[in-house]
């Protein structure tokens, strides 16, 4: 152990000296969608090695399926540290990480990393990772596009209440203090959106760099939403509404939510059933009134967004399956789904999460949001989440475009989002234990 510790210290003083020069760039990083429920991007380890994974706002580590998987059968590419010079073991510490469908075993690992291919400017020497070795998660499996997940939470260390749960007995101990990714690059703010223009397979966009933080989110158009989590991307909701709906607030006096880009849906409480009953009620499963539809308006941090139907209404396809899912899978968390396979039938995008935190209810706000609008994630203290509505292909945001405005009927007015139920993502967090209390 006495070892590793050397290797890590020397290898990152080295790193944080090329820090300072490397990390000027401006950096603009395409995610691949499937179905609208995953978008994945390339991140490489040691080097040589480049993995599809989830940049996920709603977790804290890095998780990598391993070449030692015998159960990792997806066909995607996988961390051999075999072929990695730069790879250092954890001495043998394993944990594991629960996710809602399944638990995963992982050993402790250093390695070199950058967001990106090889050639990114963003690149860490011994950062902190963990190599999947089994698991019994349907996602990891034949509907999985991505063979990891990078936490981008916003707090300098991973909280100990969100990290992985070293088995008892395990040769060694955990020596790393355990620094997030973002922190060890010096990243001050990051952005998200997802494009709406090209149909099925609209890539994503994750950005950073000192362009994004010096992004000018005071003029019109833009809203700062002060983050109130403390180990989450979290805010406050005082309010959830249509014009003209007479259903109660779901956020009286308050809820939290959680702004997450590996969330495919949007999760709901139970105190927003009359809301959302209402307008699932108004969505043809045909899809044809898509158009007709009314705007769904939230008041987050003190200030008013809104989402046009397209957004909240999806059409999903879950065929041939016996529902309810086993093992637990998306469909079973669907607000009313239906109790039989179906394929391209129009819903709402709700998912019920019964979860409480020390603002009220809990929502995650997934991967719907950043469709409409250009999420800038800012570290610096305070941190807080800036928003503007995004275009279509999510170019510059429309910063002179009000925030209450119609965001975006006039580009898509008829086209709900389709997606394919059987590889959505929902947080491991959201669903391992429901009912609990969880500190945003």
């Amino acid at each position: 152990i006495l070892q590793v510790l050397i290797l890590l210290l020397a290898g990152r003083l080295v790193s944080s000296i090329k820090l300072k020069f490397r990390h000027n760039a401006a950096f603009k990083l395409r995610l691949s969608n499937f179905r609208n429920v995953q978008y994945v991007g390339p991140f490489s380890l040691g080097g040589r090695q480049t993995l599809p994974v989830v940049y996920d706002t709603g977790s804290f580590e890095i998780l990598v399926v391993s070449a030692r998987c015998t159960k990792c059968d997806a066909g995607l590419a996988e961390y051999d540290s075999s072929r990695s010079e730069t790879f250092i073991s954890g001495g043998g510490v394993k944990a594991k990480h629960l996710f809602g469908s399944g638990p995963a075993l992982s050993d402790l690992g250093y390695d070199s990393v950058w967001v990106g291919g090889p050639d990114s400017p963003y690149h860490v020497n011994n950062m902190t990772f963990w190599e999947i070795v089994d698991h019994d998660i349907a996602v990891l499996n034949e509907k999985s596009k991505f063979a990891g997940i990078v936490g981008l939470c916003h707090p300098n260390v991973v909280p100990p209440a969100f990290a992985a749960a070293v088995n008892e007995g395990t040769q060694g101990r955990l020596t790393d203090s355990g620094d997030t990714l973002m922190h060890r690059l010096h990243i001050d703010a990051f952005s998200f959106c997802f494009s709406r223009s090209g149909g099925a397979e609209a890539p994503g966009w994750f950005s950073l760099g000192p362009s994004i933080a010096a992004m000018p989110w005071t003029v019109p158009g833009f809203v700062t939403i002060p983050v109130v989590g403390k180990v989450h991307w979290g805010v406050q909701m005082t309010n959830v509404f249509v014009t003209g709906m007479n259903v109660s607030n779901p956020c009286n006096p308050s809820c939290g939510a959680i702004i997450d880009s590996g969330t495919s849906l949007i999760a709901a409480p139970p105190s927003a059933k009359g809301l959302i009953d209402s307008l699932k009620r108004m969505v043809n499963p045909d899809c044809s009134n898509i158009g007709s539809l009314p705007m769904l308006r939230f008041t987050v941090g003190g200030v008013n967004i809104e989402l046009p139907p397209q957004a909240y209404v999806m059409k999903a396809s879950l065929l041939g399956l016996k529902i309810p899912l086993d093992p637990l899978g998306i469909w079973d968390f669907v607000w009313n789904g239906p109790k039989i396979g179906v394929v391209d039938q129009c819903t709402t995008v709700f998912m019920n999460i019964d979860k409480n935190t020390q603002f009220g209810p809990m929502w995650i706000l997934g991967m719907p949001f950043m469709r409409y609008y250009y999420t800038i994630f800012d570290r610096r203290s305070p941190p807080k989440i800036h928003a503007a509505p995004a275009g279509p292909d999510c170019g510059m945001p429309h910063v002179n475009a009000p925030i209450f405005a119609n965001v975006s009927r006039s580009d898509d007015i008829a086209t709900p989002v389709s997606v394919d139920l059987n590889a959505a993502r929902l947080p491991r967090w959201a669903s391992e234990h429901r009912g609990q209390w969880l500190l945003l």
